[in-house]
């Protein structure tokens, strides 16, 4: 019996202390890009060898991309909507008169006009690409929540159990 018991505990020793050797780092994304614990930075090809052929073609590349495209909008939006407003309120305080907008000349009104149509358009980009960026990056990091549950390793559980009139004991991994 204590042989048993002696092999048994060296057994789940082992392998508790292979699986802490062999484990790799965890997956984190943060700022468009995945780091290890370390903080190592993955590129394409590392990920590749690390989530597989599936999970790279099927989510990796499209929410890379999603995420990248939101960002970029995002900064492309609020740069030209700011100089849409930024166009607006210069000419609404170089052209004021008692006469309000009657008062202006037509090419004014059409610089009006023109910068209000561009700080619209930034409005647009902003508005699509606060949601591109949010849900590329709950796809990336489902990514990295699916590699890191993959790589939690092998779990031991020693538990007791009856064996007909007897009890035993049941190893499960």
């Amino acid at each position: 019996m204590k042989r048993i018991a002696l092999i048994l505990t060296a057994f789940i020793l082992g392998a508790c202390f292979a699986n802490a050797q062999t484990n790799p780092e965890f997956l984190k994304f943060k700022g468009g890009n995945f780091y290890g614990e370390s903080g190592t930075v993955y590129t394409d090809a590392q990920m590749l060898q690390l989530i597989g052929r599936d999970i790279y073609d099927e989510t990796y590349v499209g929410a890379l991309k999603q995420y990248r495209t939101g960002r970029n909008l995002i900064i492309i939006g609020g740069v030209t909507a700011l100089a849409g407003l930024g166009g607006c309120i210069g000419i609404l305080a170089a052209n004021s008169n008692e006469e309000g907008v009657e008062g202006m000349s037509e090419s004014v009104i059409m610089g009006f006009y023109g910068s209000m149509l561009v700080a619209v358009l930034g409005g647009v980009a902003l508005d699509v690409g606060i949601p591109l960026t949010i849900i590329g990056k709950s796809r990336l990091n489902w990514i990295a929540d699916d590699y890191n549950a993959k790589q939690s390793g092998v779990s031991l559980q020693l538990t007791g159990c009856s064996a007909g009139p007897g009890v035993g004991l049941a190893l499960v991994f």
